[in-house]
């Protein structure tokens, strides 16, 4: 990382932070009052008052020297990537730990994530993100498990462009998957035509949208579309991490879904907004999110219980938070899913990049 593009990103934030201050003065013409005010917010680091650049430069030091440092050991060996891994395991009503959970080897020279567990025929499989370091991209691949073995049956999805992110879900005895699809600019809907391993496309469900991390409930006799949006327009700058925006419609191939009355994005807050899954327990609906870290993608995840979910507005209460240490040397974890048995989650590690081509 440079200074010309931390400089170039902060801009970046600047003309999305703008984007959301036009929306409130226009809320505030418009209605003549505040928005509603949120509950309490609790800070536990130091706060700065800017009337010098001392901050700034501290600040931007604890950012671009590790980076600096990295760099000229990068030299010497080779760049460090995030390399993904998942693990299952039958959950016993959520009560196994996640450091009990079996690993899933990697493929040569890729990596699993987004892991997502579908039962059909009373066997039980993992669809989820594989990526392929060879050529930047990932696909949708499945794995069949059960408590004591796994059996990787190989890519059934791939497109000219990245795919992750393979929510499942079956509708009128059909299967359908949703993968994130940012590299078309559409939210896409895509049958099983042999299960697992022939999927072909359904329909598009959203036009014109950059979205990432989609899932989809089904209640009240409606469809309700939870995604990631960036809706401030700054070209060049696609923020997934802040806005949750939710959708409803009566049927789930509709290309016409309607934001839910409170208005979207219904939740604003990087720490919570972007989705990591979801599962039942007791026909409650729990909803995963992930956590960035200063500079760090997917560094944890919280899990939250809806409390309320209709066309009129939603709300959710945070019940935990999982950190990344419950496997040996991992950094990162941003993904939970589970059904009435098994659960999956990832988790990730730094590993030379020379190394994870080979290995």
């Amino acid at each position: 990382m440079t200074m010309s593009f931390w400089l170039q990103n902060n801009v970046m934030l600047l003309e999305k932070s703008n984007f959301f201050f036009k929306k409130l003065l226009e809320h505030i013409a418009k209605n003549n009052s505040l928005p509603s005010v949120e509950g309490p917010r609790l800070h536990d680091k130091k706060l700065f008052h800017i009337n010098s650049s001392l901050p700034l430069l501290r600040y931007s030091l604890s950012v671009l020297g590790p980076k600096i440092i990295n760099k000229f050991i990068t030299k010497a060996l080779s760049s460090n990537v995030n390399r993904w891994s998942i693990a299952y395991a039958a959950h016993n009503d959520f009560s196994k730990s996640l450091w009990r959970y079996k690993e899933i080897e990697n493929p040569k020279g890729r990596f699993l994530a987004d892991p997502f567990v579908f039962e059909k025929d009373g066997e039980t499989y993992i669809f989820l993100e594989d990526f392929f370091y060879s050529d930047n991209k990932g696909r949708i691949s499945v794995v069949k498990i059960d408590e004591d073995r796994y059996e990787f049956l190989g890519v059934v999805l791939e497109e000219d462009f990245h795919l992750s992110f393979p929510f499942i879900l079956e509708n009128k005895g059909d299967i359908f998957m949703v993968p994130e699809t940012i590299g078309s600019n559409d939210i896409r809907l895509y049958k099983c035509t042999e299960f697992p391993m022939k999927w072909t496309l359904e329909k598009v469900l959203m036009e014109n949208v950059s979205a990432a991390d989609t899932m989809f409930t089904f209640k009240d006799e409606k469809w309700f579309m939870l995604t990631n949006i960036c809706s401030s327009g700054v070209e060049d700058f696609e923020d997934y991490q802040s806005e949750l925006h939710i959708f409803y419609s009566a049927d789930l191939k509709s290309n016409e879904w309607h934001p839910i009355k409170q208005g979207n994005p219904v939740i604003f807050d990087c720490l919570s907004a972007r989705n990591g899954g979801l599962f039942y327990r007791d026909n409650v609906l729990y909803r995963v999110n992930q956590v960035p870290g200063k500079n760090h993608y997917g560094k944890s995840f919280g899990v939250n219980k809806v409390t309320k979910l209709n066309t009129e507005s939603y709300s959710e209460e945070r019940i935990s938070n999982i950190n990344s240490d419950f496997k040996l040397g991992i950094q990162s974890t941003h993904h939970y899913n589970a059904n009435e048995k098994f659960a999956v989650v990832d988790y990730c590690r730094l590993q030379r990049q020379r190394r994870a081509i080979k290995t």
